[in-house]
This record gives C-alpha cells, structure tokens and sequence, in this order.
C-alpha cells in the first residue's frame, strides 16, 4: 500500500507557510493602536466662581412693543387686546400699588414729623364754690387751645434706612413683574400667531401644489388625446 503524497507537499508547503507568516506580520505591522490623549485637568475653584459662571455679556431687556417691528397691523392688534385685558397684569399692578405704599410708608419714617392740635371748649364756672363769685368770669365763656408738635427720629442704627431700602427693592421687583408678565403674554401670543400663519402658508402651499397636478393632468391627457402621450404616462401622472 503506497502512501499518497499531501498536494502541498515539500517546497510548496514551505513556500505556502512562509506566505502566511508574512501576512500575518504585515497585519500586524498595518495595525495602529489608538493614540491615548491626555486626561483633561480639573478646573481650579476659582474658575467655578459666580464671576466665570456669569461672566457673559448683558443684554438689554426687550423694550415695550417689541413685536411693531414686524410691521404687522393684525398682530399689533392681537397683542394690544391681550395686554389690555389680561388679568395677570392685573395682579402685577396692583402688587406694584402695594409696593408702592410700603415704599412711602417706610420714607415717611426717616423725614420729620408734625402734628398739630387744636381743642375748643366752652364752659361756666360755679358760683357757689372757694371763690367769690366777683371774681369769677361771669356766663359761659369760651376757651381754646392749639399746639404743634415737631418731631424727627435720629436713625443711628440704620433701621429706617434698611427699611425704605428694602421696601424700595420691593417696588423695584414689583415693576420687573409686570414688564415680565408683558413680555411672556406677548411672546405667546406672538408665538402662537407666527403658528397660525405657518398653518396658513402650508395651507396656500398645498393648495398650489394641488392645482399645479391638476393642471399637469389635463396637460398630458390633452396630449394623449392628440397623440404625443402614451396612456401609461397619463396614468402615471394621475397617480
């Protein structure tokens, strides 16, 4: 019984294993390990502070009738009927009255003070008391009596004075309502209006879409009729 020789058998199997480990090593050689990047440092805390976290540039508040810049006659009209009627407004107002009053009340402490007081009084001494009645004014007789009071309080201590500006942060606060409560009742109804006028320009838009088809299928179906269109293109335009 002969053996059967392997077909990759002598140089060839050397030649096919030599193949390989080449291969194998410019693969390896190819590859390329990603490039590990430095870890990022940790932020100190001096630039977590307040002063970097809101460091960015101000910007002015929205003046009043922001929205009359777009020139829109209906929307001007939308937007002042919202605003004048609006009960959270309202509200804001009267907050600010309130405010308001405080604010005076609490003024009104670091300025002087005058009171006046008047007393009117009529009146007959007894006869038949300690003095004889020659010395005594005779018949009801009439007195009166006015002062005037003036009075300042010296603040040493600074409470009026945290007072009033206290009260006065309170008025300030007040009016920063009612131009916040103005500009959110605008901006949704502004908002809810560029909405509105969306729906309506895809509205126009789908009905132009529509008669520009309509048209084309009258188009190829007079072409058809003379002709020049196959009934394959009419129908796959109606579809």
């Amino acid at each position: 019984m002969s053996a059967t020789n392997s077909p990759l058998s002598g140089p060839c199997r050397h030649f096919v294993h030599a193949l390989i480990a080449a291969s194998l090593a410019a693969t390896g050689g190819c590859a390329q390990l990603p490039q590990m990047h430095a870890s990022p440092a940790t932020k100190e805390v001096a630039q977590l502070g307040s002063s970097q976290s809101f460091g960015a540039p101000e910007a002015a508040w929205p003046g009043d009738g922001w929205w009359r810049a777009y020139q829109d006659p209906q929307l001007d009209a939308l937007i002042g009927e919202a605003l004048l009627g609006a009960p959270d407004l309202d509200l804001a107002r009267a907050r600010l009255s309130a405010a308001a009053a405080v604010s005076q009340v609490a003024g009104a402490a670091r300025m002087p003070e005058v009171t006046g007081n008047v007393l009117l009084n009529e009146g007959k001494q007894s006869y038949q008391y300690l003095i004889p009645r020659q010395a005594l004014p005779q018949g009801w007789n009439d007195y009166g009596l006015a002062t005037l009071d003036l009075s300042w309080e010296l603040d040493f201590w600074g409470k009026n004075r945290s007072a009033l500006a206290a009260a006065l942060s309170e008025q300030r606060a007040a009016e920063v309502e009612i131009d916040e409560a103005r500009l959110l009742l605008s901006t949704s109804v502004a908002s809810a209006y560029a909405g509105l006028v969306d729906l309506y320009t895809l509205r126009d838009n789908a009905a132009a879409t529509l008669a520009l088809r309509e048209k084309t299928v009258a188009l190829f179906r007079q072409r058809h009729e003379f002709g020049l269109e196959t009934l394959a293109s009419v129908r796959q335009v109606e579809a």
